[in-house]
C-alpha cells in the first residue's frame, strides 16, 4: 500500500483461478450467480472511493505524519480500515455462499430425518387419491371408485403408471423436502447418507401409486364422457388422455417448477426452510381458497362446493384417519384416545389451515387447543424448532431410559438433533435409517 503502488481496488472475482488438484465441489449455480453479482456490485460501488483512499493514504510521507502523530498502531489500523474497504465486498460474497450452502444441508438432513423410512409418512400420501374428485362430478367420482374397485375402468392402472406424467412424478421426486434431501449428496455421498436418501424412495412411488388411482379415475370419467357425445374411441383415448394430464397438473403435489407457484420458485432459501413440509396442505389451502373466491362470484355454485369440501374437509379426514390408523397399529396409546368424533370433526373445520405461510401451525395449534384437542409438536417444523421441541420430550433424558428401547429411541433422537443442527450427511443417514428401526422397536413393543 505504501509508494502508491497498487493504487487500484483488486476485484476479487475475474482472473482469480489457481492449479490445484482437489477434487470438483459440486455448488448451486444460483448461488454462485448471485456471489458473483454481489462481488460486481461492490466493487463497481467502491472502486472509486477505494482507488482514491489508497492513493491518498498510502502514501509513504502520510503514513509517516500519522506514525509519528499518533503511533504505529493508527498507522496500521488506517492500512487494516482501507484494506477492510476493499475486501469486505468479497467476503460478504463468500460469506453469502458458506450460509447458502450450511442452509442447503441443513434443510437436507432435516428432510431425510423427518421422512425417509418413515411409515406414518407413506400413509399420508393416500390423500393424493383424492385428487380428480375435486375435478369431475361428485356422482361420476362415486361411480369411478366403484369400477376402481370392481376393477372395470376403462385404462389399466399399469397403463397410468407408466405414462409420461407419472413417469415425471417419480424422476422428479415429487416434493420439495423429498428432492433437497435427494439433491444433496454431491458426487460421493458416504454410505449412511445413501441409506437416507433410499429412504425418501418409498414416498415417491407410494405418492405415485395413489396419484395412478386418481389419474385413472380422471381418465375414465373423460373418455366416457366423450364417446358418450359422439367422438370415436380412438380420439376420445387422446382426449382422456390431456385431460389427465391437467388434473394431476392442477390437484397433485407439485413435482415440477411449473407446477408450483411463483412464490415458492422465487423464495429464498430462509423462506423453503420456513416453507418445508408443508407443500401438501399449500397446494389443498390454494385450491380451496380459489373454490371459495369463485363461489363469492358465484360461479359454478355446485362445482365449486364439491370442490372446497374435498380439498378442505375430506382431505383433512382423511389425514386424521391415517394418523389414527397408524396410532392403533404402531404406538401403544390408550385406543380410547383414537378415533373420537370430535377429532374428525375438527380436522373437517380447521382442513388445510397449516398451508398459511408462517401462521398457518400457529392457527391449527390455536385452535387446535380452544376446541380441546391435543396440540401436537410431532409434526415437523423448521430444524431449531424442532431441535428445541426433541430436546424437551421426555425420552431425551438419559435419565428416564429404563430399557434397551428407551435408549435407542432416546440416543436417536439426540443424533437426529445434531444432525439437523449441523447438516451432516453422515448423522443424518443414521438418523434416517434409525427411523426404519425405530419402526420395528415399536412393533416389537406391540
Amino acid at each position: 500500500m505504501g509508494g502508491g503502488e497498487g493504487a487500484g481496488m483488486s476485484s476479487g472475482f475475474v482472473k482469480t483461478r489457481q492449479k490445484h488438484n482437489a477434487r470438483l465441489a459440486r455448488v448451486d449455480a444460483l448461488s454462485t450467480y448471485f456471489r458473483h453479482v454481489q462481488s460486481s456490485e461492490y466493487w463497481m460501488a467502491w472502486a472509486e472511493n477505494v482507488r482514491e483512499m489508497k492513493a491518498t493514504l498510502g502514501r509513504t510521507e502520510v503514513l509517516q505524519a500519522i506514525r509519528s502523530k499518533a503511533g504505529l498502531g493508527k498507522e496500521e489500523a488506517v492500512k487494516k480500515w482501507v484494506k477492510a474497504f476493499e475486501t469486505n465486498g468479497r467476503k460478504d460474497a463468500a460469506m453469502f455462499s458458506v450460509v447458502t450452502k450450511l442452509l442447503n444441508s441443513v434443510m437436507a438432513a432435516h428432510s431425510r430425518i423427518a421422512l425417509a423410512w418413515k411409515v406414518a409418512v407413506l400413509m399420508k400420501q393416500a390423500s393424493a387419491a383424492l385428487g380428480s374428485t375435486m375435478e369431475i362430478p361428485p356422482g361420476a367420482a362415486v361411480s369411478g371408485w366403484g369400477r376402481f374397485m370392481t376393477g372395470q375402468l376403462v385404462i389399466g392402472l399399469k397403463d397410468v403408471w407408466n405414462s409420461p406424467t407419472i413417469q415425471r412424478r417419480i424422476e422428479s421426486g415429487f416434493s420439495p423436502e423429498v428432492r433437497t434431501a435427494m439433491a444433496a449428496d454431491g458426487l460421493s455421498p458416504s454410505m449412511l447418507a445413501s441409506l437416507g436418501e433410499k429412504g425418501m424412495l418409498p414416498i415417491i412411488y407410494t405418492d405415485a401409486a395413489f396419484t395412478t388411482i386418481s389419474a385413472a379415475i380422471a381418465y375414465d370419467y373423460h373418455y366416457r364422457k366423450s364417446v358418450d357425445s359422439g367422438v370415436s374411441p380412438e380420439a376420445a383415448k387422446d382426449v382422456a388422455m390431456d385431460a389427465m394430464d391437467r388434473t394431476i397438473h392442477r390437484t397433485a403435489q407439485p413435482a415440477e417448477n411449473v407446477d408450483r407457484s411463483l412464490n415458492e420458485v422465487n423464495a429464498s432459501v430462509w423462506a423453503k426452510l420456513l416453507m418445508q413440509f408443508k407443500s401438501e396442505a399449500r397446494k389443498n389451502f390454494a385450491i380451496s381458497y380459489l373454490a371459495a373466491k369463485r363461489l363469492g362470484r358465484g360461479e359454478d355454485v355446485a362445482a365449486n362446493v364439491k370442490t372446497l369440501s374435498v380439498s378442505w374437509a375430506l382431505g383433512g379426514v382423511l389425514t386424521q384417519t391415517m394418523g389414527d390408523l397408524y396410532q392403533s397399529i404402531f404406538k401403544d396409546d390408550d385406543d380410547e384416545d383414537l378415533w373420537q368424533p370430535e377429532d374428525y370433526m375438527r380436522a373437517m373445520v380447521l382442513g388445510p389451515i397449516d398451508g398459511l405461510f408462517l401462521i398457518g401451525p400457529a392457527v391449527n395449534g390455536f385452535l387446535t387447543w380452544l376446541t380441546g384437542g391435543k396440540v401436537f409438536q410431532g409434526k415437523p417444523a423448521n430444524p431449531v424448532e424442532q431441535a428445541i421441541g426433541d430436546m424437551r420430550r421426555k425420552g431425551a433424558n438419559p435419565a428416564n431410559w429404563e430399557g434397551w428401547q428407551d435408549a435407542y429411541s432416546g440416543a436417536l433422537l439426540w443424533i437426529q438433533t445434531v444432525a439437523r443442527l449441523t447438516g451432516s450427511k453422515t448423522m443424518s443417514g443414521v438418523g434416517a435409517v434409525g427411523n426404519a428401526g425405530k419402526t420395528l422397536v415399536e412393533l416389537a413393543e406391540e
